[in-house]
C-alpha cells in the first residue's frame, strides 16, 4: 500500500486541498495566519515517520507510536504539541466481529496531523462534513479542527453502537425461539466483541476528561465547552455498551432456562410414560410366572380380561395425570 499525503490549508476566507508527495520537499512552512491538516494514509514507513518527526521538531517516541501495528488509547501533552492514538471501529459482516482501525492525531498551535493506515473512509467523512460546515470550520483554529475530527470519529461509534443493539436483539428472539449449541455459541462470541468494545471505549473517558478540564494548554477555553460534550457522548457509549453486557447476560440466563426447562418437559414425559406402564409390568410379569396351580391359565377368557385390566389402568392414570395438572 502506498503512502497519501494531503495538505489542506484554511482562513478566514480561503480553503485549499493539495496532494503531496514528500513532506520534506512539498510541505512548506505553515503561515501563521492559517490552519493546516495534514492528512496521511497508507503504510507508515520508518523514512516517512522521520521526516515527519525531523519536519515538526517531534519527539522520537511519537514515530514508535505511530508505526505500531495496535495500541490503546493514549493521549501525551507535550507542550507545544499534542499526540492521541484512538481507534475507530468497523462492523465485519463475514465475521461478525468489530475490527479495531488505529488513527493517529497531532494537534498543534496551527496545525492537526493525522495518520491512518486503512481508515479512508471516516476522514472523507471528515472532509465531506467540513465542506458542509467550512464557514464555522474557518472562524476557528487548530483546536476547533481537533475537536471536530473526534467529534466524527464519535457519531461513528454511536453507528457501530447500532449494529450491536441490533446483533443482541436479534440473537436474543432466536435464543427465545430455538435455544441451540449454535446460539450458545454465538452469544459467547458476541458477548466477547461487546467486553472488547467496552475495553476500547473505556480509555478515552480519560483521555476526553483530560481535554475537557483545561489541562491541555492548546485547547482554548471556547473549545473545551465542545470537548465537554464529547466527554459526556463518551460516557453515553460506555453505558450503552455496559447494558448491552448486561442484556446479553440476561440473554444467557434465558437461554439456560430454555434449556432446562426444555430438559425438564422431556424428563418429565419420560417420567409419565415410565410410572403408566409400572403397574402394566407388574400384571404382565405376575402372570408371566411358570407356576402349575395358576387357575387363571386355563380360563377361556382370562387374555382379554387381563388386557382390559391394563387398560383400564392405563386410562386411569392418564386421567388422573391430567386432572393433576401434570401432563
Amino acid at each position: 500500500m502506498n503512502t497519501n499525503i494531503f495538505q489542506i490549508d484554511y482562513d478566514y476566507n480561503d480553503y485549499t486541498e493539495t496532494q503531496i508527495t514528500s513532506i520534506t520537499k512539498d510541505l512548506a512552512t505553515i503561515p501563521s495566519n492559517i490552519v493546516r491538516w495534514v492528512d496521511i494514509r497508507g503504510d507508515a514507513t520508518v523514512e516517512n515517520m522521520d521526516d515527519l518527526c525531523t519536519h515538526f521538531d517531534f519527539h522520537p517516541l511519537i514515530k514508535n507510536d505511530i508505526l505500531k501495528i495496535q495500541s490503546r488509547p493514549k493521549i501525551d501533552d507535550y507542550d507545544f504539541y499534542i499526540f492521541m492514538t484512538i481507534n475507530v471501529h468497523e462492523y465485519n459482516s463475514s465475521r461478525g466481529t468489530f475490527d479495531a482501525k488505529k488513527i493517529c492525531i497531532i494537534l498543534g498551535e496551527n496545525y492537526v496531523i493525522t495518520y491512518s493506515k486503512d481508515s479512508d473512509k471516516i476522514f472523507e467523512t471528515v472532509k465531506t462534513r467540513m465542506e458542509k460546515y467550512i464557514t464555522h470550520i474557518q472562524r476557528h483554529g487548530a483546536d476547533y479542527l481537533f475537536y471536530f475530527i473526534l467529534d466524527t470519529i464519535m457519531d461513528s461509534y454511536f453507528a457501530v453502537l447500532e449494529q450491536l443493539s441490533a446483533s443482541v436483539d436479534e440473537f436474543e428472539d432466536a435464543t427465545i425461539a430455538n435455544p441451540t449449541k449454535e446460539s450458545l455459541h454465538a452469544l459467547q462470541h458476541l458477548r466477547r466483541q461487546t467486553l472488547y468494545l467496552n475495553k476500547s471505549f473505556w480509555p478515552l473517558r480519560e483521555i476526553l476528561g483530560y481535554l475537557e478540564r483545561g489541562d491541555a494548554t492548546l485547547i482554548s477555553a471556547p473549545i473545551k465547552t465542545y470537548m465537554r460534550g464529547l466527554y459526556e457522548h463518551i460516557i453515553q457509549v460506555i453505558d450503552t455498551t455496559e447494558a448491552q453486557r448486561e442484556l446479553l447476560s440476561g440473554v444467557m440466563d434465558i437461554y439456560l432456562s430454555s434449556v432446562s426447562n426444555r430438559m425438564n418437559e422431556i424428563m418429565k414425559v419420560l417420567t409419565i410414560i415410565s410410572t403408566v406402564f409400572m403397574p402394566l409390568s407388574f400384571i404382565a410379569s405376575f402372570y408371566g410366572m411358570n407356576f402349575v396351580h395358576m387357575p387363571e391359565l386355563y380360563y377361556t377368557y382370562s387374555y382379554p380380561i387381563v388386557i382390559g385390566i391394563m387398560l383400564v389402568v392405563f386410562v386411569g392414570m392418564i386421567r388422573f395425570f391430567r386432572r393433576k395438572n401434570w401432563w
